[in-house]
């Protein structure tokens, strides 16, 4: 008990009086964190739901299509971000951000042809009952990798010395690579398509629990929907007046 009273009493002592210099105008941070992968849950639900659709098939037959998933691997890695961020004012700071993420989910899809059926409500009978026409599979693929480069803007709110809230916006550019493969183009066919440019919006609070490190957990919208990582505070440089008299 004693041991753990003196290690509080040791963090505090080393943590007074350099909480304040943390968002002083030219200082700058360097952060690394890790985020959710929101495609992998997106991909995920994609592959779990059954859908059923009214189509005209080959021999000019009004048929019922319906499709049943099963997801059959689905990994992520990251997103893994670093970030470099500086003080313009105590309030204001301008960053780079970049971070990368790569997911990948198969599944598969059996997809079955139904004769169109017609129900009569009055009587509750079918007048023509459906019938199962054909049935055929596939294992679809879906492979995305993106590495999202961003200017960042910080609008910092808090006054507390160790407690820093903030207001995040990014814009620039997404990189990506998706690739969509199908064993039966017939069942299940996708056009892949990426959106070049890279957004995110969102707030997050910074926690200084020594003069150079800090926590930090943010919630946004375009990017990873919850990251948390570690920030450090780098060492400014000494500036020396030149104008000062030296004595020796």
């Amino acid at each position: 008990m004693r041991k753990n009273i003196k290690i509080l009493f040791y963090l505090m002592f080393f943590s007074i009086g350099c909480f304040s210099q943390a968002n002083q105008p030219g200082s700058t941070n360097f952060s690394a964190y890790v985020g959710t992968d929101w495609y992998k849950v997106m991909f995920k639900a994609q592959f779990t739901d059954t859908t059923k659709e009214s189509e005209i098939n080959d021999n000019g037959q009004n048929v019922i299509v319906e499709k049943r998933y099963n997801v059959v691997s689905n990994t992520s890695s990251g997103c893994w971000g670093v970030r470099v961020e500086h003080f313009l004012t105590k309030r204001f700071t301008v960053g780079l951000d970049l971070w990368y993420a790569h997911t990948s989910v198969v599944a598969k899809v059996i997809k079955t042809e139904y004769s169109n059926s017609t129900y009569d409500t009055s009587g509750y009978y079918y007048i023509y009952k459906p019938s199962v026409l054909s049935t055929s599979s596939a294992i679809i693929s879906k492979d995305l990798s993106r590495l999202n480069t961003t200017l960042r803007f910080d609008l910092h709110l808090g006054r507390s010395p160790f407690f820093d809230p903030y207001f995040h916006l990014a814009l620039g550019a997404a990189f990506y690579k998706f690739v969509v493969t199908s064993s039966n183009t017939d069942v299940h066919e996708e056009i892949p398509f990426y959106i070049p440019l890279s957004f995110k919006f969102g707030s997050g609070a910074k926690f200084w629990v020594s003069k150079k490190m800090a926590g930090f957990v943010e919630v946004s919208i375009g990017g990873p929907l919850i990251s948390g990582g570690l920030c450090y505070k780098i060492p400014q440089k000494i500036k020396l007046n030149l104008n000062e008299e030296r004595s020796y």
